[in-house]
């Protein structure tokens, strides 16, 4: 049998060769995994780590920042402090309130004493001894002021006369200046009179109320407190109560915690410096939740699916493989974005999909160069 010729062979080389640059120019998703068999479906990627905002629900001045950037901090840990002076003063504020209305309805629900009612009987005698003085002092002022003002109309007319006799050239212009000092003295006694009734009048309106506060106590404390009044005192406690746990709430506020355990990337402020609710005070990375998100060209996406199970490799570690999985393919497919190299691949429809690496945390880091090996195609596909 006669053996091909070199020129066959070379030539059946060159058309595997082209056939194979065929292939990964229709499909530039595919790849060889060094050391493997076969086309695997080879994509490449970014490690990206969930990033986690750490924000104020209050607003404040920031006083300590007992995190540094790089630092690994564990759930529940303090990342910073916000000035808590006028939140420690709201709660003694409203704790001294609750204290007031729960002595209030103990005493209430004790029922009165004897001793308590003579105090209110006290009251009652005492605000009707101030009607009483106050009485006799608006009597006495009303007097004087109806004195006062029938002396005023009498330098009034006495003016009038001496300013008519000063015209007729009769009496000097002394009298006249003097006619008017007294109806000014006359007018300012009669207006010092009128004010001292108006306040002697209020002072009576005091002293009525006054006895009708402490008859009305006095009543409450012989009949004893009704079942109502218990019932409004108790509502005032839990009252107070509730405005105690909202203060503490706020007080609490005050200490802002790392909800979920991470490393801090970013430290977005400073101390004494003045921040608002829901602006994020640092940043932290999650580097045990690890992903990498590639884009399948649309005519490979049969070959990746929900919970598949592929394999990662980096420069980094030669010869290493780790595991990972899909756990998300976007329903909508997109052009590759722009970061893709050649202008050739950007043109193409493909799909994002996120690989959720579940082995190497601690050696795959944010932002680290990777390749994802999605496995060799089926066979007969």
């Amino acid at each position: 049998m006669r053996k091909p010729s070199r020129k066959l062979i070379g030539a059946i080389i060159i058309l595997g060769l082209a056939g194979t640059a065929l292939v990964f120019a229709l499909f530039p998703g595919f790849g060889w995994w060094p050391g493997g068999t076969g086309q695997h479906l080879v994509l490449s990627g970014t490690v990206e780590a969930t990033t986690i905002p750490v924000a104020a629900e209050i607003a404040g001045r920031v006083v300590e920042i007992p995190v540094s950037e790089g630092e690994l901090v564990a759930p529940g840990a303090v990342v910073a402090r916000l000035d808590a002076a006028y939140a420690e003063a709201q709660v003694r504020q409203v704790e001294a309130a609750y204290l007031a209305a729960q002595a209030r309805l103990d005493e209430a629900e004790a029922g009165t004493r004897g001793q308590q009612i003579r105090q209110a009987q006290a009251g009652v005698e005492q605000g009707r001894a101030r009607e009483g003085q106050a009485s006799a002092v608006i009597e006495q002022v009303r007097a004087g002021l109806d004195g006062a003002k029938k002396h005023l109309t009498y330098q009034e007319k006495n003016l009038a006369d001496q300013q008519k006799l000063f015209a007729a050239g009769v009496v000097p212009a002394k009298n006249v200046t003097d006619a008017t000092a007294l109806v000014d003295d006359a007018r300012a006694k009669v207006q010092a009179l009128e004010a001292q009734l108006t306040a002697t009048n209020g002072e009576l309106a005091g002293a009525v109320a006054a006895t009708e506060a402490a008859q009305a106590q006095l009543g409450l404390l012989v009949e004893g407190a009704s079942s109502h009044a218990i019932r409004q005192l108790a509502a005032q406690v839990s009252q107070a109560g509730s405005a105690v746990e909202a203060a503490r709430i706020q007080l609490d506020r005050c200490t802002v915690k790392a909800l979920a355990g991470g490393t801090v990337q970013r430290v977005h402020v400073e101390l004494g410096q003045v921040v608002n609710p829901g602006a994020p005070l640092l940043h932290l990375l999650d580097l045990n939740d690890l992903w990498v998100r590639v884009f399948v060209p649309e005519a490979t996406l049969d070959r990746v699916a929900l919970g598949q199970e592929v394999r990662i490799a980096a420069d980094a570690y030669p010869g290493r493989r780790f595991s990972a999985v899909v756990v998300q393919i976007n329903d909508q497919g997109e052009f590759t974005p722009k970061n893709i190299q050649t202008p050739d691949e950007r043109t193409r429809l493909v799909f994002a999909v996120k690989v959720k690496v579940t082995e190497g945390a601690g050696e795959l880091k944010p932002g680290l160069p990777v390749d994802v090996d999605f496995g060799l195609r089926p066979e007969g596909a």
